[in-house]
């Protein structure tokens, strides 16, 4: 399986774990057989995108673990799990190694156009 490692974000055999998740640093673990669904989005240069939120959530569904260097990616990817409404955003350093990583997980990754439509 392809590994992905970045300073908040470790895709491994097991599933993903996000670093500064929960306040004050807590990691969530993620088991790859939890994830319903998996998105790539596009963050664009606007401010509805979710690019500038850098911790947290504005709607109570989407959630962002930690990450002060968001504003300046380009893209998310919105994780879906099973038996759970809501979502986890999260924006990896290197956005194509990581979905290399997740689908050798056996994970596909879908285009999404807006993040918060559900």
């Amino acid at each position: 399986m392809a590994r992905y490692h970045d300073p908040r974000i470790d895709a491994d055999e097991r599933g993903l774990s996000l670093r500064w998740y929960y306040f004050p640093f807590g990691t969530k673990r993620i088991r790859w057989d939890r994830v319903a669904e998996m998105q790539r989005h596009d963050m664009g240069d606007g401010i509805g995108g979710g690019r500038w939120r850098i911790w947290g959530s504005g709607d109570l569904l989407h959630w962002m673990p930690l990450d002060v260097r968001r504003p300046s990616k380009r893209w998310m990817f919105i994780i879906r799990q099973k038996d759970s409404r809501s979502r986890v955003c999260i924006t990896p350093d290197d956005p194509d190694a990581f979905e290399a990583a997740v689908n050798a997980a056996g994970i596909e990754v879908r285009p999404m156009s807006d993040p918060y439509v559900d």
